[in-house]
């Protein structure tokens, strides 16, 4: 919480803070504070010493006298909290084109609302990998820097689910992480195509918005000019006619470019001998045979795919 000049928290903003508690009841409040003898010990809220140099690029004012740390502060503060592999799922969330409404039904079919009760509601991401990597080298004085740094070479934008962040992941994280170590993925890219997936052979005008005709890959990965596109199926996704007639006419149209296409579901990720065939498959497609480790990288593997599978408030997501 802060005035409107963005300055660090007095008595009276702790006193307004515990009469209008701007949280939840079960959740703890974390506040940003300049100095030691600014903390207070107050119920369910957990006080912070932040030096008076970052609070300018830190700060983000939200009105009524209240005001929340960037996401590019979120960022380096949580490095301190999580473990590395997770600190890069975080970054992926941050960067993501999805939100996460605990108030949305799943399950079942139809529509609420104008969002399908199985999908995740898309927003603008809330940061990018070059924003982020912009406030760690200005805050490299701040503890989890240099944890967020390395961090960030692993962080891949436009993620659309929090299963799809697991499944980049798990793939493309080097084997030193316990990851298979493919080459880093592309996200949800658009790849030019002669003609719309739903036209003629010579449908190839642009659209309204000016679009040529393109088809939307959830992972891409490229190795030595050879290009794999890996479809995420998630839970209910895919499933009614519609869905299936336009998986079938992207797959085909992919074909006919010569891009090599596998699917993964949610069953493959969450079973390690289904996902183990799964990654053999891919290297075979893209002829990407990495150099055994000599360390253990079977318990770097059991480790990091219980980082990335225990999806915690998102369980519950695709």
């Amino acid at each position: 919480m802060r005035p409107s000049a963005i300055e660090a928290p007095t008595a009276c903003h702790f006193e307004r803070l515990q009469q209008e508690p701007p949280f939840s009841e079960e959740l703890d409040f974390h506040v940003l504070v300049q100095r030691k003898e600014d903390r207070r010990s107050l119920r369910r809220v957990v006080c912070h010493v932040c030096s008076s140099s970052t609070f300018s690029h830190a700060i983000v004012e939200t009105g009524g006298g209240f005001a929340v740390c960037s996401s590019e502060m979120t960022f380096v503060q949580m490095a301190t909290a999580l473990s590395f592999p997770r600190l890069v799922r975080f970054g992926m969330q941050l960067c993501g084109r999805f939100a996460v409404c605990e108030r949305l039904p799943r399950g079942g079919n139809g529509v609420i609302g104008g969002v399908r009760r199985d999908s995740l509601p898309s927003r603008t991401p809330v940061a990018m990998v070059q924003r982020l990597s912009a406030f760690v080298s200005e805050a490299s004085a701040m503890r989890g820097s240099r944890k967020a740094h390395r961090a960030l070479a692993h962080v891949f934008e436009n993620a659309r689910s929090p299963r799809e962040i697991s499944s980049a992941l798990l793939l493309g994280l080097p084997l030193k992480y316990g990851g298979y170590g493919f080459p880093k993925p592309a996200l949800n890219v658009s790849i030019g195509l002669p003609s719309w997936l739903h036209g003629s052979m010579n449908d190839n005008v642009p659209n309204c918005a000016g679009v040529l005709p393109y088809a939307e890959c959830d992972m891409v990965f490229e190795y030595r000019g050879r290009l794999l596109f890996i479809d995420y199926h998630g839970v209910g996704f895919h499933s009614s006619q519609q869905d299936i007639h336009h998986d079938s006419l992207r797959a085909n149209a992919l074909s006919e470019q010569g891009i090599e296409r596998l699917v993964l579901t949610k069953e493959q990720v969450e079973n390690k001998a289904l996902f183990d065939k799964f990654v053999a498959q891919a290297r075979a497609k893209l002829r990407f045979h990495p150099r055994k480790p000599a360390f253990d990288w079977d318990s770097r593997n059991t480790s990091l795919r219980k980082d990335l599978l225990d999806l915690d408030l998102f369980s519950a997501a695709r």
